[in-house]
């Protein structure tokens, strides 16, 4: 096996070893964003649809329905304000927002409560039923997504009982990001969520604001799942490995040195 082979596989099995350290153990997926849904807005205002019933089988969606509301508050030109979900080769899905260029303020809720009439600030608060939130050990949500530019506000709420539950991320980078919310922060007024309380979810809502200094903001949604800080058994098994080869590589670096 020439160099220039050992240099990729090397260079191959360190990008996956990081794309696995970089999501926690996932104890269920709240939606990887594979099930196509649109919604667009041309005028300031709302527009929200709920999507179809997803199959219950592909488990994919929580609640088998989503519901996006996509909104326009203020523009220096006419367009649209797009979300919508695709699928990118190999089968991961997105949900994309895009503003056109003429349009700098805007952004979109997206909630998953079950079958309910989708609308602007309309959320079923027990439409889920009780989701337990802490199985498999969890202790935080993660959202995986891509901002074109900065300064854009990400927010999770939760219902548990219809009390509703915040968190807030302000000023979010651009580039690939994995963001995490952990349990310990979605707060009620003062009062933070009881573990109690994470085992009776009846409704999530993900809300993006994107910064109103600047034009044609886009941002994709690669999954919002739930996890914990321990790693897999695989990933520490697969660090294990890349260690190793690392280290055979400082072995092979001192042998050739010698001769």
């Amino acid at each position: 096996m020439n160099r220039t082979v050992v240099t990729v596989i090397r260079a191959g099995i360190a990008l996956s070893a990081l794309l696995m350290i970089s999501r926690s153990a996932s104890a269920f997926v709240i939606d990887p964003f594979n099930e196509y849904q649109i919604t667009v807005v041309s005028a300031i205002g709302h527009v929200a649809n709920e999507s179809p019933t997803f199959p219950a089988s592909s488990g994919s969606v929580l609640g088998n329905y989503r519901d996006i509301d996509v909104y326009m508050d203020r523009t220096k030109g006419a367009g649209d304000i797009t979300a919508e979900t695709t699928t990118e080769i190999g089968g991961n899905g997105i949900l994309g927002y895009s503003e056109v260029s003429g349009i700098n303020g805007g952004g979109m809720y997206v909630t998953w409560d079950g079958q309910d009439a989708a609308g602007y600030n309309q959320v079923a608060t027990a439409g889920l039923g009780t989701v337990d939130f802490t199985l498999n050990g969890a202790n935080k949500i993660d959202v995986g997504m891509y901002a074109s530019t900065p300064g854009g506000t990400l927010s999770l709420s939760l219902w548990s009982a219809g009390v509703r539950y915040d968190q807030t991320i302000s000023g979010v980078g651009f580039g690939p990001l994995l963001l995490s919310f952990n349990y310990s922060g979605f707060k009620n007024g003062g009062t933070s969520i009881t573990g109690a309380q994470l085992q009776n979810i009846g409704a999530v809502q993900l809300s993006w604001i994107t910064n109103p200094g600047i034009y044609g903001t886009t941002a994709n949604f690669d999954f919002i799942e739930t996890g914990s800080d321990v790693p897999e058994p695989g990933t520490m098994a697969l660090m294990a490995v890349l260690i190793g080869l690392g280290g055979l590589g400082i072995i092979r670096r001192r042998l050739t040195a010698t001769k």
